[in-house]
């Protein structure tokens, strides 16, 4: 029993990614009448949508779908394919990819050469049009990129396809000596502005 609550939970960790990589915001009571019913997976919305309309319309006349619910169904079948797409991964036309990008909150400055700062993470739809970008770094030893003491070089990738390859030339590295590489996928922040009235540099001079 323990084993099937934790595959349940799964299931709908999966179709509430999706439902949100889709920018689909589904009703409470839509969702619980899908949980009722075991339908509440693309994977298996997909498949009933490929029977015909018969299938679909045997389905809804089962969840009792008042007329927003209905609306709201109709686009999440419009929306699923064959494979469900639950895992937000394909690279074909229409796909999204999330990813987990950093929010200030509030900056604030403490006037003793330091500052505060309140952040979270966010999961917000990829922009596959932006300039991604992810960071090369090398070192001699691998504590020294951990402790940020390396070296390292952006590398715009532009648009994203995933599980494709990318290849990078000419890289110019700046310590004959490094021989430990790493790749860092950069994502930005929103950008807060602050007038610092003390530094650390003004105490120690």
């Amino acid at each position: 029993k323990k084993n099937s609550t934790s595959t349940l939970r799964s299931i709908m960790s999966a179709f509430e990614n999706w439902l949100i990589q889709n920018d689909i915001n589904i009703p409470p009571s839509l969702k619980k009448k899908l949980e009722e019913n075991y339908v509440a997976s693309a994977k298996v919305l997909a498949k009933i949508k490929k029977k015909g309309d018969n299938a679909v319309k045997e389905v809804m006349d089962k969840l009792k779908l008042d007329l927003i619910e209905e609306a709201v169904f109709e686009v999440i079948l419009s929306t699923a394919d064959e494979e469900g797409n639950t895992s937000g991964q394909g690279a074909g036309p229409g796909s999204q990819i999330m990813t987990i990008v950093p929010e200030i909150v509030s900056i604030s400055d403490n006037k003793n050469g330091a500052v505060n700062i309140e952040w979270k993470l966010t999961a917000q739809r990829l922009n596959n049009n932006a300039d991604n970008q992810v960071q090369l770094e090398w070192a001699e030893e691998e504590k020294e990129l951990d402790y940020d003491y390396g070296h390292c070089k952006n590398i715009d990738i532009g648009k994203i396809d995933l599980n494709s390859k990318y290849t990078t030339k000419n890289v110019v590295i700046d310590n004959i000596n490094a021989n430990i590489f790493r790749l860092k996928w950069r994502n930005f922040s929103n950008i807060k502005e602050l007038k610092i009235e003390t530094d650390l540099f003004d105490q120690n001079h």
